[in-house]
């Protein structure tokens, strides 16, 4: 996930930085626009989840 995020939007903070609240919010605020139009766009998404397959057991 860290790695598809990365390449489609910016590089996430480092772990420590995202268990800080307004690191992590002020990360989501500067990125809305790019996580919206990833989050909208079939083809990413298609690519996502042939790339991290979700399994049931």
């Amino acid at each position: 996930m860290k790695q598809f995020i990365s390449k489609n939007i910016q590089t996430l903070p480092d772990s420590n930085k995202l268990f800080d609240k307004e690191k992590a919010q002020q990360f989501i605020d500067y990125n809305k626009e790019k996580i919206n139009k990833t989050a909208k766009s079939a083809a990413i998404r298609q690519q996502f989840f042939k790339n991290v397959p979700i399994i049931k057991k």
